[in-house]
């Protein structure tokens, strides 16, 4: 059996941060912002869920940092 790794990642950090990338995702959605990478996605939620602060150099983590509040550098 393979699991890739963003897989493993979900299933160690438990279903609740699952549920707040679902939720982070959802809420995006809504304002008709999709983000593109899943990677993206988590990392951003648990920077978000943990106020970690992000040097990033993708587009996707923009609309979490100016709708969800995502701290950057």
């Amino acid at each position: 059996m393979l699991v890739g790794d963003v897989v493993q990642l979900e299933l160690l950090q438990g279903a609740r941060s699952a549920d707040d990338a679902i939720r982070i995702e959802r809420s995006l959605r809504n304002l008709g912002i999709t983000i593109r990478k899943t990677p993206d996605l988590i990392i951003g939620t648990y920077c978000i869920a943990h106020r970690h602060s992000l040097l990033h150099d993708g587009r996707d983590f923009e609309p979490m940092r100016v709708h969800l509040g995502l701290q950057v550098h």
